[in-house]
């Protein structure tokens, strides 16, 4: 797999975790439930967050890095 690849899969990866807290975020919160079956643990969320933004950081990271180095490549040959 290409470096921007890789850049590319990252980013995706920390949308989708993104997107599953987000839905488990909004979902009702039964509060007759005695079981606590419907709880959202705050800091399972939180967490979930910032791994979604540091892999999505990590992703935007590697593609500048790939078109710094492209650019730079261009330079060089042309």
């Amino acid at each position: 797999m290409s470096a921007l690849g890789s850049a590319l899969d990252s980013i995706q990866q920390a949308s989708a975790l993104l997107d599953r807290t987000a839905s488990r975020l909004a979902k009702p919160i039964s509060v007759t439930s005695g079981d606590g079956g419907d709880v959202v643990d705050l800091s399972t969320e939180i967490l979930a967050l910032l791994e979604a933004r540091t892999t999505a950081a990590i992703g935007v990271k590697l593609a500048q890095a790939v078109d710094d180095l492209q650019k730079s490549s261009l330079d060089v040959l042309g």
